[in-house]
């Protein structure tokens, strides 16, 4: 079988989030084995437990990995192992990566009050800065649902109270940030995606599979897949989601996968990750198809896998 990542209208595959305690779900032992090699490796001062993604139109090259560590401070690195560098000393919850064709790169972020902050690149060395945000409803919000549509602005959002709320960015300049809030869809919300067609689907505390805002979009996703995001194309399904030990889970037709990430050439796999995040938007070279990111348990680094290679492997 190929597990083919498919550009779609979500440019950004999904944004990573370190995996919380699901109630005791988890996946049963008779799931399949894949393995997919490292292509390199990323060294941190301190653990990343949130990743997301800005891309480089012009440059791709020059496209930067957002992440927060472990003190919820926010840094940035390239997938040229540049020395990470940090953005902001507050403390923050998540971030996820906006795009912008030939124009500076802007990634959102929520801070530890709940509030949500635009950031902008504002020199050629990469550097970000905070701008203006403007929004219609006055929300607190916890969590970016994995997927949406970075080009557009278009996405959802987990409040504070445990809402689904969807969102759209209405206008970015240098100087200002517009952003409508819809009004909440769905409560008792513990997590989120986006599929390739712009639906979302969701997870309760209480229930066993994701559920969708259209009935008849409901899928038999398990509730243990954690940050997940749809992979597939018009008419398929290929979730991929992470749980604790388990470095990551791809669900399809065919049922589900435990996908190892083993050694590659002079770098080692890892046996843990805490975080997981992907693009298809190039970022250059052996990444020009987009990459997978982990966060290693064990070690403070990040480990990349090219998506041109996972689209090469049969299964």
């Amino acid at each position: 079988m190929r597990y083919h990542f498919t550009p779609f209208m979500s440019a950004v595959l999904f944004s990573g989030c370190s995996v919380p305690d699901n109630g005791g779900n988890t996946p049963p032992d008779d799931l399949a084995a894949t393995e997919w090699r490292v292509t390199a490796q990323i060294v941190l001062p301190t653990p990343a437990t949130h990743i997301t993604f800005v891309a480089n139109s012009v440059a791709p090259w020059l496209g930067q990995i957002i992440y927060i560590d472990e003190s919820r401070a926010i840094w940035r690195t390239h997938v040229s192992r540049a020395m990470p560098s940090a953005i902001d000393a507050g403390t923050f919850l998540d971030v996820y990566g906006l795009y912008r064709e030939q124009a500076a790169g802007v990634f959102l972020a929520i801070d530890s009050g709940g509030f949500l902050k635009a950031f902008v690149e504002i020199d050629d060395d990469g550097n970000f800065d905070t701008i203006i945000t403007s929004e219609n409803l006055d929300l607190s919000v916890q969590q970016f649902c994995k997927g949406g549509d970075p080009v557009t602005g278009k996405g959802w959002l987990i409040s504070t109270e445990n809402e689904l709320v969807g969102y759209s960015v209405d206008e970015i300049t240098d100087q200002l940030l517009t952003l409508n809030y819809d009004a909440p869809s769905a409560g008792n919300v513990s997590d989120c995606f986006v599929d390739h067609n712009g639906s979302v689907l969701y997870n309760t505390d209480q229930s066993k599979t994701y559920k969708s805002l259209k009935r008849k979009e409901n899928r038999s996703i398990p509730s243990f897949v954690r940050h997940a995001t749809d992979l597939g194309e018009e008419g398929t399904i290929r979730i991929l989601g992470h749980l604790g030990k388990t470095t990551a889970l791809l669900f399809d037709e065919a049922g589900g996968s435990q996908i190892s990430i083993t050694d590659g050439l002079s770098v080692y796999g890892i046996d843990e990750a805490i975080a997981i995040a992907g693009t298809n938007l190039s970022f250059g070279s052996v990444y020009s198809d987009g990459l997978i990111i982990l966060s290693d348990a064990e070690n403070s680094r990040l480990v990349t896998v090219s998506t041109g290679y996972i689209n090469s492997l049969d299964q």
